[in-house]
């Protein structure tokens, strides 16, 4: 099996109230939030990757790999709250970790169905500040990776 992952992300530095709930498709972003395209310079991969274009996807490409040992991906950011949109698919992992500052949470990208540019986890109370993030699949599946 394969695992691919593939990246954006969005990160808010103002109050908002949210209308989005994890499944849903997000193809913009709410106010208040400002996304990041996986192409950004800021965001290190470790493994090896790959581009898959796709114009469902947001700018219409996302960040892959086949592999899962070791295959990572590490960023910062500054602000408070942090989103994860991806691909949602029946065969898609059920075990990503995002760990942020060293605290670890997990979250599922599996559906019923392909969904693409679900918000798939968010984490809106962290102090503001710094903050490191590294998203990792613990399972031999399929994983579409976005951040926001």
């Amino acid at each position: 099996m394969s695992v691919l992952l593939s990246l954006f992300l969005v990160l808010s530095f103002t109050s908002n109230i949210y209308a989005a709930s994890i499944g849903q498709p997000l193809t913009s972003p709410e106010e208040g939030w400002k996304r990041y395209d996986d192409s950004n310079k800021a965001i290190e991969y470790i493994g090896d990757w790959n581009t898959q274009i796709n114009s469902s996807f947001y700018q219409g490409s996302m960040r892959y790999t086949q592999t899962y040992s070791g295959t990572k991906i590490k960023f910062g950011f500054v602000g408070s709250k942090i989103r994860y949109i991806g691909v949602g698919h029946p065969s898609h992992s059920t075990q990503l970790v995002i760990t942020i500052d060293g605290v670890s949470e997990s979250f599922s990208q599996r559906t019923s169905g392909v969904t693409y540019q679900p918000l798939e986890y968010e984490k809106t109370n962290l102090d503001f500040g710094y903050h490191t993030v590294e998203i990792v699949s613990k399972k031999w599946l399929w994983a579409k990776i976005r951040c926001y």
